[in-house]
């Protein structure tokens, strides 16, 4: 098994004719990274320049991951959603089947994950978020006969 290196040294050739040693490097996943410019035409500058960089910790920046509120911006908005606008080229939605979809957005869905980052959402989270729902009496398991708040488009009729 080939071992990989902290990181790798390349030259760019730029448009103007200059020649840019860039660095790539493996995130702690193993993925590999985007290159990024040294700004040293020198290899020996730029390999300095990266090992600078790894003492400080900063060769792999870390990659800020939203939170689901920054995320979910907008959704069931029709100015700023870019599925709705999509749905209303292909199947529109009736206007009462959104404001149902939007309400329960807004009220169950919103501010539960609103803290949460992205990968943090996990299907442990999902499955302790319809146990909340459940406890809330918001949601009923299967078999109950007790009234449900949270109505689908068919319920409605």
């Amino acid at each position: 098994m080939r071992i990989k290196g902290t990181f790798t040294l390349f030259k760019r050739t730029m448009p103007s004719g200059h020649r840019i040693y860039y660095y790539q490097c493996y995130d702690i996943k193993g993925k590999r990274q985007f290159a990024k410019s040294t700004g040293k035409s020198v290899k020996s500058e730029a390999h300095e320049y990266c090992l600078l960089l790894f003492k400080n910790g900063l060769l792999i920046p870390e990659q800020k991951k939203p939170t689901f509120a920054e995320f979910s911006a907008g959704w069931w908005d029709i100015e700023t959603c870019k599925y709705l606008k999509w749905r209303q080229l292909h199947e529109p939605i009736t206007d009462s089947t959104l404001t149902i979809y939007q309400a329960n957005f807004k009220n169950h869905i919103k501010e539960y994950f609103a803290e949460f980052k992205l990968d943090e959402i996990t299907p442990l989270v999902i499955e302790n978020w319809l146990v909340f729902m459940k406890d809330k009496g918001i949601i009923r398991g299967k078999g109950k006969k007790k009234k449900k708040k949270i109505m689908t488009k068919t319920e409605m009729k």
